[in-house]
Formats: structure tokens, C-alpha cells, sequence
């Protein structure tokens, strides 16, 4: 299902190779399944690349931009894990002007 790009089966597989469940781990396979299911919509898969991408686990460090912006789509779904975690970087991990542009791309995105 994945591989046919199905959103859920593609947020799973990140899941999978983010934890190294039944495989290696594989952090640049991961944040790219879970970038392809966010794109198609899937809210845990948008909160799970915001989480990744805000670790430094990435293939470049952490993007605290990008997964602001991820996070605040999740949220905007009611997603409860990314309202808390973007909750959590408020004033430490991105400054008010960085939220701000965040909240505008997420809008933008949707």
C-alpha cells in the first residue's frame, strides 16, 4: 500500500524505518515516507515529520522552520501531540517571528 502511496501505509513505513522495526534504521527513508504521507493529508504523518525534523536525527540537523509548519498543519486538524509540542517551542526552539512565518506557510500549504 505504501509503495502505491497510500498516506496511511506511507506514515507507517516511516514509523517503521524511524524505529528500525523489521529493518535498519533509516532516518532519510523515513522523513521521506512521512513527508509523501503528509503531502497526501495524513495528520500523524505531518506531526511525526515535525517531530523528526525538529531533532537533529535528519539527514541535515534539525529544521526547526519546516517543523514548525508541519506541526502547525497537524494542529490545525486538532492534532493534540503537535499543539503541545509546538506549545513546547514557543520562545525556545523558534522565536515569535519564526512561528508567525510557520503558521504562514502552513496556511499557504493548505
Amino acid at each position: 500500500a505504501a509503495e502505491a502511496g497510500d498516506p496511511e501505509a506511507l506514515d507507517h513505513l516511516g514509523w517503521m524505518l524511524e524505529m528500525g522495526l523489521g529493518c535498519e534504521v533509516n532516518f532519510p527513508e523515513a522523513i521521506r515516507a512521512y513527508r509523501r504521507a503528509a503531502e497526501g493529508r495524513n495528520h500523524q504523518a505531518r506531526f511525526n515529520l515535525g517531530r523528526v525534523l525538529l531533532e537533529e536525527r535528519g539527514p541535515l540537523g534539525p529544521d526547526p522552520l519546516m517543523a514548525a509548519m508541519w506541526l502547525e498543519l497537524a494542529a490545525m486538524a486538532r492534532h493534540e501531540g503537535a499543539a503541545a509540542l509546538l506549545e513546547s517551542m514557543d520562545g525556545q526552539v523558534l522565536d515569535g517571528p519564526g512561528r508567525e512565518r510557520a503558521r504562514r506557510l502552513a496556511v499557504a500549504w493548505r
